[in-house]
C-alpha cells in the first residue's frame, strides 16, 4: 500500500499521540489530518508553520519505524517546463542519531510521503506533477 492522505480517526489519535503532540507544538486542528501508510506503520504530519518572512516554511512530524522524525521543510510553489512544480528544502532536522545509517532510506521515505501529500494533504485540489527535494 501506499501513502493516502485522510483524516484522522479517535482511535488512531489516541494510539500515537496526537493531541499531546499538537499541544507540543501549540498546533491547533478542527479535524486532526496525516499522510498515512498503515501497512509500513508510517505518517507525516504538520505539526506548525511560519509567520511572516517563514511563511513558507513548515514543520512535520514523520513517523518512521517507530520514531517520531521532526524536520523543518521550506516549501514553494512554482511552474517548471510549463507544469505546476513545488520544491521541498531541508532546513532543519531531529532524529535520533543512532539511526544514522538509515538516514538515505528514511529521506526516500520522507519524499514519497511528501509526494503523496503534495502541498495540502487532505485539502490538496492541484495537480502538481514536478517535485524537486533539496535534501
Amino acid at each position: 500500500m501506499s501513502y493516502v492522505n485522510e483524516y484522522i480517526n479517535d482511535a488512531d489519535i489516541s494510539k500515537y499521540g496526537i493531541t499531546k503532540l499538537n499541544r507540543r507544538f501549540v498546533w491547533l486542528e478542527v479535524r486532526p489530518q496525516w499522510t498515512r501508510d498503515s501497512e509500513r506503520d508510517m505518517y507525516l504530519r504538520v505539526v506548525g508553520e511560519g509567520r511572516e518572512e517563514f511563511l513558507d516554511d513548515f514543520d512535520f512530524s514523520f513517523y518512521w519505524h517507530g520514531e517520531l522524525i521532526l524536520a523543518r521543510l521550506r516549501r514553494k510553489f512554482g511552474e517548471k517546463d510549463g507544469l505546476r512544480s513545488i520544491s521541498y528544502e531541508m532546513i532543519k532536522l531531529d532524529m535520533d542519531e543512532s539511526n544514522i545509517e538509515d538516514r538515505e532510506q528514511m529521506f526516500g521515505d520522507l519524499k514519497e510521503a511528501l509526494v503523496a501529500y503534495g502541498g495540502a494533504g487532505v485539502l490538496n485540489r492541484s495537480n502538481i506533477v514536478n517535485f524537486e527535494f533539496k535534501f
